[in-house]
């Protein structure tokens, strides 16, 4: 069976406003022109910031105040979850039609389909990886405000403890994935958040240092190789196409840098229409 094309699009370092807005365009773009290839992004956060689920309200999870005097920001998300904080970590991001992977199946089933080739890629650094849904955790798939301390069926843990997250969105035919993958966590970002028993966070979440050292680029090349290996792929290095970059510089400006959209959920109207509410029609 010949190999699908896909494109892989590589930046660094931006901040999260910035971030989500070319999430967004991805998605939009190849969901409106469904000819062009399928997206794997991969991108890393300077500086460091919260990104907040869909429907969380800010106010009631973050202490706003303090984040304001320490000069820390925050950026909805499309994608639902919870709240993540984005430091030393690498994300990735895709878009595509079912079909593009050959993917069959519900919500649930997807991310199982769809995290394996992070899956794979702990394997094959050593580390003893598997979902969630081979442990006997309680309170399986029951939600939490903050992301790495819920634990879904298809969340990854390794010695029974979560590393990272990953959030959805679904239009129609069409899926759009990102996730966090922490080399670190620095707990006093949870003076931050609205949280009660913030002293347990080490018995629920891990990161990759606790394990092996490994530079960012390094965990890339493991990545884009399980990628194109579990899904039978071709991987082909590219960049924002013009259009794409209008589009993201326009949610940039009128959407992710907005009150409006980050603490109220709400996109401008009037001379601008959010490019999201396209997908709606």
């Amino acid at each position: 069976m010949a190999k699908k094309d896909w494109r892989l699009i590589q930046t660094w370092d931006l901040d999260g406003f910035r971030n989500m807005a070319i999430d967004e365009a991805l998605m939009l773009s190849h969901c409106l022109h469904p000819h062009t290839l399928p997206v794997l992004r991969f991108y890393t956060w300077k500086p460091a910031g919260f990104s907040l689920g869909y429907s969380q309200d800010p106010e009631r999870e973050f202490n706003l105040e303090l984040m304001q005097q320490d000069n820390i920001y925050f950026v909805r998300r499309i994608t639902g979850g919870g709240i993540i904080f984005h430091d030393d970590e690498l994300t990735y991001s895709l878009c595509c039609f079912p079909q593009e992977l050959s993917f069959k199946g519900g919500v649930r089933e997807s991310y199982k389909y769809l995290c394996a080739f992070i899956l794979e890629g702990y394997r094959r650094l050593g580390l003893k990886a598997d979902f969630a849904c081979q442990h006997s955790f309680q309170a399986l798939g029951r939600f939490h405000s903050f992301c790495f301390w819920g634990r879904e069926h298809y969340d990854i843990v390794i010695d029974e403890r979560k590393i990272g997250g990953n959030a959805q969105r679904r239009k129609k035919n069409f899926i759009f994935q990102h996730g966090s993958i922490p080399f670190s966590f620095n707990s006093r970002i949870l003076k931050y958040l609205n949280l009660e028993d913030r002293d347990i966070f080490s018995k629920k979440i891990t990161v990759l240092d606790e394990y092996l050292k490994i530079e960012k680029r390094e965990l890339l090349q493991v990545l884009k190789l399980t990628f194109a290996e579990v899904f039978s792929v071709r991987l082909w290095q590219d960049g924002l196409s013009k259009e794409e970059e209008h589009l993201a510089q326009v949610l940039y400006e009128k959407k992710y840098t907005t009150p409006v959209w980050n603490r109220n959920r709400l996109s401008l109207e009037g001379e601008f229409r959010s490019p999201s509410q396209v997908l709606e029609r």
